[in-house]
């Protein structure tokens, strides 16, 4: 049985984390038609058809956009495309406030970066701490993997992406089931603090409070846990399963079960 994790959970994602950012630089823009009204008093300009605008190096396409100068804001509509370093972002609208460099993205998102895609219909972004997050549920899907949540946020700074409510991971060694999920990008190491459940296409179940998995080392931790195969049921009060070495410790109230020779082992 293979318990390892290996998830692939880059998110670069984008505009300031403070409420209090200061002026930035003006949002420049171009369309084929442009149209100035006012909306309760304040100053709007409407682009309309083939619609660009740019600040800091992000560009932003889309059919019609609603631009606010005084608040340095626009709102698009239609086909819109954020390009963003090596992210791209397409969705049905956008809110991108420019003096925080802050976007919100719905309806029908998809985020793309490198192998990565995320789809969603509510994604919030940040342009300069590289912060984002998902609500209403999202579905992230590289070349094996497929990761499903509730919400999730990612700190690519920090190297660290969390997923939390209704976690289920599909792999083609294993199905993880968990209500959070924390992943360190860089070190290659997931945390399950809640809950776990993991079962494998040849009928492995673990269950479990908690785990940490080493994906590079194939090396997973449980805490009160409990393997379940065709043979055995291996209890204690934490697991190690060390998969290349096919090794499985238990330690701690151990209570190991053979299922078809009326055996029971206990001990520390």
């Amino acid at each position: 049985m293979r318990y390892f994790l290996f998830i692939f959970l880059v998110f670069q994602l984008s505009a300031p984390f403070n409420s209090f950012a200061q002026q930035k630089e003006r949002i420049k823009y171009r369309a084929d038609l442009l149209e100035f009204f006012k909306i309760e008093g304040e100053a709007v300009r409407k682009l309309i058809d083939n619609v660009v605008f740019t600040q800091e190096g992000t560009t932003v396409y889309c059919d019609s956009s609603l631009f606010f100068p005084a608040l340095n804001k626009m709102e698009a509509f239609g086909n819109v495309k954020i390009i963003d370093d090596s992210v791209t972002i397409t969705a049905d609208r956008l809110v991108y406030e420019g003096n925080a460099r802050k976007s919100r993205l719905r309806d029908n998102v998809i985020y793309r970066s490198g192998t990565r895609t995320l789809y969603t219909d509510f994604l919030d972004y940040e342009l300069d701490t590289k912060i984002g997050q998902f609500y209403e549920s999202g579905r992230l899907v590289d070349e094996t993997n497929t990761l499903t949540s509730q919400t999730g946020i990612f700190f690519s700074r920090q190297s660290l992406a969390i997923f939390r409510e209704n976690v289920v991971l599909v792999s083609p060694e294993y199905t993880l089931k968990s209500d959070t999920l924390r992943y360190n990008t860089q070190t290659k190491v997931a945390v399950t603090p809640g809950p776990t459940q993991i079962i494998t296409p040849d009928g492995v179940r673990v269950d479990a409070l908690g785990g940490e998995y080493l994906t590079e080392r194939k090396i997973t931790e449980f805490v009160d846990g409990e393997v379940e195969t065709q043979d055995y049921i291996l209890e204690g009060d934490e697991l190690y399963l060390d998969d290349l070495s096919q090794i499985y410790t238990a330690e701690g109230n151990v209570k190991m079960t053979a299922k078809t020779r009326d055996v029971i082992i206990i001990g520390d």
